[in-house]
């Protein structure tokens, strides 16, 4: 019994080493829906010679498993899968909420500062503080290639992020630091229409206007039809 619990002691030891010392990346993503509801994603990636290192010293504990175990912030709902990218797996994490209350509230159980989380006036405001070097980044992700990622719900008005992929945010974070994140964006006042709609709505269009090029061409040979024949009357 003395030699497995080491065994696993030095499994989880190997872990949180490759997380200091390894180009390990990890993505926490919030993407907010229009109606305040919305997922929460916290996904970590390991290259093939990570995984190998892992493996090697045993434990019989699956990847995801042992990284799940540092993620004490997750809600209780939260579900999990490997994803292979490329040469890499990820150990996705996924937590959905219903409303922007229940955002805030899971955010207030982790090391980030709520400054605003609000939907005011058609505008949304994502403000939030964040200390890399806190017990929830330190022992989930180390010293490891980090990015938080917000999905802001219609058009980006105002942001901070380094990065901008139409409503796609993204700060590139260090370990350690204390990094002030804001965003804005404009609810649209008209409803949203899906592809399919759009395809929808112009193929009736379409057969609409051929329906009445066809009466058009039936009545113009009825018309034709109708005077020839009065003129052989005639």
């Amino acid at each position: 019994m003395l030699k497995n619990t080491t065994r696993i002691s030095l499994f989880f030891i190997a872990i949180f080493t490759l997380f200091l010392l390894s180009s390990c990346k990890a993505n926490m993503i919030t993407d907010i829906k229009s109606d305040g509801s919305g997922l929460y994603t916290q996904e970590i990636g390991f290259t093939a010679d990570e995984i190998n290192s892992i493996n090697s010293m045993g434990g019989g504990t699956s990847l995801c498993d042992s990284t799940q175990s540092d993620l004490s912030s997750m809600p209780a709902n939260t579900t999990k899968r490997e994803e292979k990218r490329g040469d890499e797996t990820w150990c996705v994490f996924e937590a959905p909420f219903t409303s922007l209350d229940e955002l805030r509230s899971f955010y207030g159980n982790s090391d980030i500062v709520i400054n605003d989380i609000s939907l005011v006036d058609n505008v949304y405001n994502y403000d939030v503080t964040l200390d890399t070097g806190g017990s929830d980044f330190s022992s989930s992700f180390g010293m490891i290639n980090m990015k938080w990622i917000v999905k802001m719900p219609g058009k980006v008005t105002n942001h901070n992020a380094d990065e901008v992929d139409g409503s796609k945010l993204t700060w590139n974070l260090a370990y350690g630091q204390t990094i002030h994140i804001y965003a804005e964006s404009k609810k649209s006042v008209f409803p949203s229409i899906s592809n399919t709609t759009i395809l929808i709505g112009l193929g009736l269009l379409c057969l609409c206007i051929l329906m009445l090029v066809l009466i058009v061409v039936v009545v113009f040979l009825l018309v034709r039809k109708n005077k020839a024949n009065k003129a052989v009357g005639g």
